[in-house]
């Protein structure tokens, strides 16, 4: 079965049960499945092995292509690959943390705490850079709100 492995967590043993193997979803930087913490519902996000090793190789090759761009080619030099390369370098290894995801969510909990009434976020329950815990929130996602808007929209 799927077990969650991460040397730096100091999660209670035990606490999470009945993971389902099948991810509700899956992405290029981790996957999430449903659980149970002490009798609720959760979500576990756990990033995909290896991912931030195959990330960094692949910065590593843009760092190069864009340096030779920058060097070789003058007419492209107004384009500043090295720079913006570097840019979404940063942006990108922000996202193989969970537990910069954690903090962002807890933020995003705090400044919109008084719109509990229409608008919920996931209370984080552990976070370590390879998994995230946090309790699930039934609702509708956006690209569903979208779509049934520009229905109405087309009535």
């Amino acid at each position: 079965g799927l077990q969650i492995a991460d040397g730096r967590s100091s999660a209670e043993p035990g606490a999470i049960s009945d993971l389902d193997e099948r991810p509700l979803a899956s992405g290029s930087i981790a996957q999430v499945h449903l659980a149970r913490c002490r009798g609720q519902v959760v979500v576990v996000k756990v990033r995909h092995p290896r991912v931030d090793e195959e990330l960094m190789l692949d910065f590593e090759l843009l760092v190069r292509a864009a340096h030779a761009l920058h060097t070789w080619i003058p007419p492209l030099r107004w384009l500043n690959a090295p720079s913006t390369v570097s840019q979404f370098e940063t942006a990108m290894t922000g996202q193989c943390d969970l537990s910069q995801e954690a903090r962002h969510l807890q933020a995003f909990r705090h400044n919109f705490r008084r719109k509990t009434s229409w608008m919920a976020f996931p209370k984080v329950l552990f976070a370590s850079p390879a998994v995230l815990v946090e309790t699930f929130e039934p609702g509708e996602l956006a690209t569903d709100l979208a779509r049934r808007g520009t229905e109405v929209d087309r009535e």
